[in-house]
């Protein structure tokens, strides 16, 4: 999973996202994910908390883009392969000798 991903799951989920959430999990880049993220449609709000000895930096969700669920005609159609006794098929037995 991109780490992207997994910024996109935490704001859907819970509605922000911290810096300090990221690095425990070795995201380091926040900003440029939060830029990409503004370009597929999403607006945050910016706070800087401070709490005791902790300091940290908190985007929260405004807006996120609208996703027009996929109907069965615009969906893409699944590969579908061949189906076989083995994994793979094997065409000429290999001669070791």
């Amino acid at each position: 999973m991109k780490q992207i991903d997994i910024v996109e799951e935490q704001l859907k989920e819970y509605g922000e996202v911290t810096r300090n959430w990221c690095l425990e999990r070795y995201i380091s880049r926040l900003g440029s994910i939060i830029c990409k993220l503004k370009k597929k449609g999403y607006e945050f709000e910016t706070e800087y908390r401070v709490s005791g000895n902790s300091k940290d930096y908190v985007y929260k969700v405004v807006t996120s883009p609208k996703i027009a669920p996929t109907s069965p005609k615009t969906a893409p159609e699944r590969m579908k392969l061949p189906e076989t006794d083995t994994l793979f098929q094997i065409k000429q037995p290999f001669n070791y000798h």
